[in-house]
């Protein structure tokens, strides 16, 4: 549809070419997405918040972390989404470590920490099995109202940074919610990641 609006001599504003972008990333189109990145350089439109968020959701679920940053680097304004949209695709990268890297980064720039910040970092941290960053993390979470999606990232988290007592009393305290069968799957994975499988049975066996 987009690219028939084109031929058509019809011109997209900028609200027609965020939906394009999004619809790229939906689709995996990586050709069409450059596409759509040209016609934004094209129209001036990378400083626009939105779209640069739209861009750098885009690469990095593409895998195409480098081009993802070096939008990033070119937003003259840069907010907290933006950055969640890059530490999410960072986390996800060949190396890790830079998620965490970039985080400190934006904290020395003030920018406020949110949920969706530190949330993009789990990845990042169970793959390092960094045991420090997650204490952190859960340090800064037991101060906020906490979602079942953010204690199931906490437990994956303790688990594969090696520490499945913590895994577990994080588990003990939140069971019986409405997203319980996905807590107790994580939590038996995490056993089992660990070598405890004595304790996934006896989980099991508590189902």
């Amino acid at each position: 549809m987009y690219q028939s609006l084109l031929k058509h001599g019809v011109e997209p504003d900028k609200y027609t070419i965020n939906f394009a972008l999004k619809a790229c990333t939906a689709a995996l189109d990586f050709e069409a997405g450059v596409l759509a990145h040209r016609e934004v350089e094209r129209r001036g439109l990378e400083s626009d918040v939105f779209i640069g968020t739209s861009l750098i959701d885009m690469y990095c679920k593409m895998g195409e972390v480098k081009c993802a940053v070096e939008v990033f680097d070119r937003m003259p304004d840069k907010d907290v989404v933006a950055c969640n949209a890059l530490i999410s695709g960072l986390s996800k990268s060949e190396d890790p470590n830079e998620a965490l890297e970039f985080f400190k980064r934006i904290q020395c720039w003030g920018m406020g920490v949110s949920l969706g910040s530190l949330f993009s970092l789990v990845p990042a941290v169970s793959r390092l099995t960094d045991i420090d960053s997650c204490r952190c993390i859960h340090g800064f979470l037991v101060r906020r109202e906490l979602s079942f999606e953010v204690l199931n990232g906490l437990v994956d988290m303790y688990s594969k940074c090696g520490d499945v007592d913590v895994a577990r009393r994080v588990f003990d305290m939140m069971r019986g919610g409405d997203d319980d069968g996905v807590l107790w799957g994580i939590m038996m994975a995490g056993y089992a990641s660990n070598g405890c499988f004595v304790e996934v049975l006896e989980l099991f066996d508590c189902l």
